[in-house]
């Protein structure tokens, strides 16, 4: 018997035991006929007495909250028979199941902006992380239900969410977790909303790949990623007979297994990049709810670029062509609910134009005059970056990507948007980003070029003016003044270490005793931009030294012809349209900041010039290359 009821799926074991007990029972009383009344209504009594402790333990009303293990799912998760729960806990109805790298971030945030209801998790999450991980899936409902205490005692009267994109590759784990609550009101199961965004397979894969770190891409660029990694998984998956996590028409089937078709709506990423209110709409009606349609990402696109390198597009598209294949073939079978797209739009390809990112880089430092050259540059017909309404006005000069965390964070994706207008033409179109900050940031320089086609990285050309550290400094010291005093926030900001304890404004010379000398003792003396030469062993360790031109302020103070011929010849263009502009400024350094200064850059300053001597630079560079001037 137990055999047998084991070869059922959960829903139907606690009916077959129940149709079990009451025939037993019916045999018992047949078999009973000519006995006494008093003997009839004792075995008759028994025989309900049976039948109710079986039911009992088969809806788990003696332990509630626990379930019974009978056996182990393909996914690894255990079956359990269904749990009835005296009170039906509070629990997402609707689920964001995938894909990731679809936009799911953005449809969730959509969604919470509508009064969703998500996990009481730090940071204001609503990636909960339960089914996809193991031990917290173990915990069972009670802790699943934890996370969404909140949204009983705000008594949510729309939707509670789940947006973890991971849960498409758990679908047994999440039929045998619903099944366990609500049998009184039909099951909980029955009601759950899935929504799933699929994505072009390629770009989904690029768009990882740039998500993840160094580490996990084994320092690979995407088309060696391509060529030693995915490709390789992705034939195995053609030979294995188990399903893939490469194949949606695999993730899918077991979804439409467990559920009803009209409980899934499968959404296109390529309608939520170019149409978005029609997907807004189909969402709206899915769940039976109006919603605002203030949808409006970031200028940017929270959906990104689908630019894939060109070697890389070539390996996957044939590999992936079956399987998408397969998915239309599937969702055109068995058709969702009504405001589906049907059938399911074929994905726009990832375009195989390799990004265009800057071949000239003007990395620092900071105070030197870059910017004299950025605008010969900019007068020659260089193509400067595009800027976007998040974007400072600035930044159609500067971009700055490698100095600010927030927009390096958004990948290679990010940064080539901006040139995506510029184009190398046979005349070596000159591409630039003059942001004088990177002199600190070569790891990140090299990790984004790294990422783009091999001949990019190498046609890259840096250009450094170096100036006395000390005036520099002093200059740095004034626009921080200068912030400070002009800043609504005057307890917040980058700015706030010219401060004294008191709130006043330090001097120069007591700022120089005060930060300017422990931080250039300290620990994190690596971080001051005016010791030069560490910064510079980083950069010739990533790039050869060919690619680096390093100038001299004192000598674009004073001879500033000189220079532009250097950067002429650099990068191998006439600049016909303008002279190189000339330096302006006066600094004068109090004395006594010279005094406690002097000695800390000194050391640095003649190990800078000892360094370039051995690694002598291109033949237009100034050499050896000259002393400060303070």
């Amino acid at each position: 018997m137990r055999a047998s009821m084991e070869n059922f799926p959960p829903s139907r074991q606690k009916q077959w035991t129940i149709q079990q007990m009451v025939r037993i029972s019916q045999a018992v009383l047949r078999r009973q006929r000519r006995v006494s009344t008093r003997t009839w209504l004792l075995l008759a009594g028994a025989a309900i007495a049976l039948h109710t402790i079986f039911t009992m333990i088969l809806q788990m009303r003696l332990f509630p909250g626990t379930s019974w293990p009978l056996e182990k799912s393909q996914d690894g998760s255990p079956l359990h028979i269904i749990t009835a729960y005296p009170r039906v806990p509070v629990m997402p109805n609707v689920l964001l199941i995938g894909a990731r790298g679809a936009g799911t971030e953005l449809v969730s945030k959509w969604l919470v902006s509508n009064g969703a209801c998500h996990s009481e998790l730090p940071n204001d999450e609503s990636e909960v992380h339960f089914f996809d991980n193991e031990d917290l899936y173990q915990l069972g409902v009670k802790f699943y239900s934890k996370l969404f205490k909140q949204c009983e005692e705000k008594n949510s009267t729309h939707f509670i969410l789940d947006a973890t994109p991971e849960t498409l590759l758990y679908p047994q784990r999440v039929y045998n977790l619903y099944s366990q609550v609500g049998q009184t009101q039909g099951g909980l199961v029955n009601s759950l909303k899935l929504i799933v965004i699929l994505r072009e397979p390629i770009s989904k894969e690029f768009y990882l790949y740039n998500h993840r770190s160094e580490i996990e891409n084994n320092g690979k660029s995407f088309e060696e990623y391509t060529e030693t990694v995915l490709k390789i998984r992705i034939l195995e998956s053609h030979k294995s007979s188990t399903p893939s996590n490469l194949s949606y028409a695999d993730q899918l089937t077991p979804w439409m297994t467990y559920f009803k078709r009209d409980q899934l709506l499968v959404l296109s990423y390529d309608e939520l990049e170019y149409n978005r209110l029609a997907l807004m709409w189909r969402v709206e009606q899915f769940l039976g709810n109006k919603l605002n349609r203030d949808f409006v990402a970031d200028e940017e696109g929270d959906t990104r670029a689908r630019n894939v390198p060109a070697r890389a597009n070539e390996i996957l598209d044939p590999l992936f062509w079956g399987k998408n294949q397969e998915l239309y073939h599937l969702l055109q079978k068995y058709q969702g609910p009504r405001m589906e797209q049907y059938p399911f739009p074929p994905f726009e390809k990832a375009q195989s134009t390799d990004l265009v990112l800057p071949n000239v880089l003007l990395v620092g430092a900071q105070f030197s005059g870059v910017s004299l050259i950025v605008d010969l540059l900019i007068k020659n017909r260089s193509c400067n970056p595009a800027i976007f309404n998040n974007d400072l006005p600035s930044m159609w000069k500067n971009v700055r990507f490698f100095d600010q965390n927030s927009r390096y964070q958004q990948g290679i994706e990010f940064y080539a948007k901006r040139y995506k207008h510029c184009r190398i033409d046979d005349n070596m179109e000159l591409i630039m980003d003059g942001t004088p900050n990177y002199l600190t940031y070569p790891q990140l320089v090299y990790d984004i070029y790294k990422q783009a086609p091999a001949d990019t990285m190498a046609r890259l050309k840096f250009i450094m003016v170096l100036r006395e550290p000390i005036s520099r400094e002093f200059l740095q010291y004034q626009l921080r003044v200068y912030e400070f005093n002009h800043a609504k926030d005057k307890k917040n900001g980058w700015y706030m270490d010219v401060i004294d304890q008191k709130g006043a404004v330090m001097t120069f010379e007591q700022y120089s005793e005060a930060v300017l000398k422990d931080r250039l003792n300290g620990r994190n003396s690596f971080a001051t931009e005016g010791k030069y030469v560490d910064h510079l062993k980083l950069w010739f360790e990533l790039f050869p030294r060919h690619q680096f031109l390093i100038l001299s302020f004192d000598e674009l103070r004073n001879d500033p012809k000189k220079v532009q011929w250097r950067v002429e010849k650099f990068l191998g263009k006439k600049m016909e349209n303008g002279d190189l502009g000339k330096v302006t400024e006066v600094v004068n350094v109090p004395p006594r900041a010279k005094e406690i200064l002097g000695p800390l850059f000194d050391k640095k300053n003649e190990e800078l010039y000892e360094f370039l001597k051995l690694h002598t630079g291109p033949y237009m560079e100034e050499s050896p290359f000259p002393r400060f001037i303070l």
